[in-house]
């Protein structure tokens, strides 16, 4: 009588870690996809951020004034460039949807 017990005992067992082990490991969010909202607004953060970087700098190397080259509409094509390509480069990098 006992070794039918046993058996549902470790069976039961072995499929709670099945179970959890699935749980913990096999449910991963995804990464945002291009054309979707989150993406979008990935890609705008980043290039906020390139462009308040690259005018910190040039404020930097021109002492406290801003230089006329590039102008902003240039420096916005610019940063959407450099964030697109390193998207491309490093999809690894873009944020999880949840």
């Amino acid at each position: 009588m006992e070794g039918w017990r046993d058996r549902i005992v470790v069976t039961l067992l072995i499929g709670v870690f099945v179970l959890l082990g699935y749980g913990v490991f096999g449910h991963r969010p995804r990464q945002v996809e291009p054309g979707s909202p989150e993406y979008a607004e990935f890609i705008e953060g980043r290039v906020a951020h390139c462009i308040k970087e690259r005018i910190r700098a040039d404020l930097e190397r021109n002492r406290g004034q801003l230089p006329v080259e590039p102008t902003p509409a240039q420096r916005d094509a610019i940063c959407r460039f450099i964030a697109r390509e390193f998207d491309v480069l490093a999809q690894d990098a873009r944020p999880y949807r949840y």
